[in-house]
This record gives C-alpha cells, sequence and structure tokens, in this order.
C-alpha cells in the first residue's frame, strides 16, 4: 500500500544509480549525526517522546541497512569466474581470491526457464563444505559462475 502518487514515466538505471547515490550520501550524514542504533537521539521521560525514540531508532536500523546495501553496490566488480574447492577445501576463483564463513559474494544461477541471474549470499560452512547460504546448506556451489566486489 503506497501513502503518495507515484509516476508512470520510466527511469534509466544511469539516472536511477544517480538518484540512489544522492540517498547514500544523505544517509551516511543522517546516520553520521543519529550514532549507532539512534543512540545520539536526545533522550525524554515524556512517553510520547519516548515512543517516538523508539519509533526512530527503528527507522535508523532499517536505513542502515539499506546505506549498507547502496554501499555495497556502488562497489566495482574486481573479479568474476568459476569457483572451485582449493587446497585447503575453501571455493576460490581462478585469480586466487577465496571465500570462508562470512564471505559476500554474487552466483550467477538459473530460474525455471533456465534464465541467468545473479544472486547476493553469504558463504557459510555446513560441517562438511562451505556453501551459499541464499541457495541452502544441501546446494553445492562448485563449478558456479561468481563475482567479488570491492
Amino acid at each position: 500500500m503506497s501513502y503518495f502518487s507515484k509516476s508512470s514515466t520510466a527511469i534509466s538505471l544511469e539516472d536511477t544509480e544517480k538518484e540512489f547515490g544522492k540517498l547514500k550520501r544523505q544517509l551516511h550524514d543522517l546516520l553520521y549525526r543519529l550514532g549507532d542504533d539512534g543512540e545520539n537521539i536526545a533522550s525524554s521521560w515524556d512517553v510520547d517522546e519516548r515512543f517516538l525514540i523508539q519509533q526512530y531508532r527503528g527507522l535508523t536500523e532499517k536505513l542502515d541497512d539499506i546505506h549498507r546495501k547502496l554501499e555495497y553496490l556502488s562497489k566495482d566488480v574486481v573479479s568474476e569466474g568459476p569457483i572451485f574447492h582449493n587446497s585447503a577445501g575453501r571455493y576460490e576463483m581462478l585469480n586466487g581470491d577465496y571465500f570462508t564463513s562470512g564471505s559476500t559474494i554474487e552466483l550467477l544461477v538459473k530460474n525455471e526457464d533456465e534464465r541467468a541471474y545473479w544472486i547476493q549470499t553469504i558463504i557459510e560452512h555446513n560441517g562438511d563444505d562451505y556453501y551459499a547460504v541464499a541457495l541452502g546448506r544441501e546446494t553445492s556451489i562448485n563449478g558456479m559462475t561468481a563475482r567479488l566486489r570491492r
């Protein structure tokens, strides 16, 4: 449900990136002023003000998530190619970049119609092998195409 009118005019990807770039800078400045988890918002004993502070702190967390995503998307793709097990049992790219628990990567996957698309995921370990959280513990990622942003 939307509370405002939306444009029906298409916007180019380039213009979209510019607008999100502006938003990223605004969020950076706002989050700096608000502090971690909104800790810089002046506290109050008034119940109505405390309610608003609590709500703004919750919004601060969500804005921080958006800011982190925009930061990630603004990074360059520095390597792309197949991943395979190296001698240490970790997944590695041909250029030597390797992934361990907590590593963020993008994987090229296919939908039911065999159309390829990228997903962002975290690498974790299931006790036997590393896996992509977005694909599940049982799905092997050996040989998949991956890319890395920095």
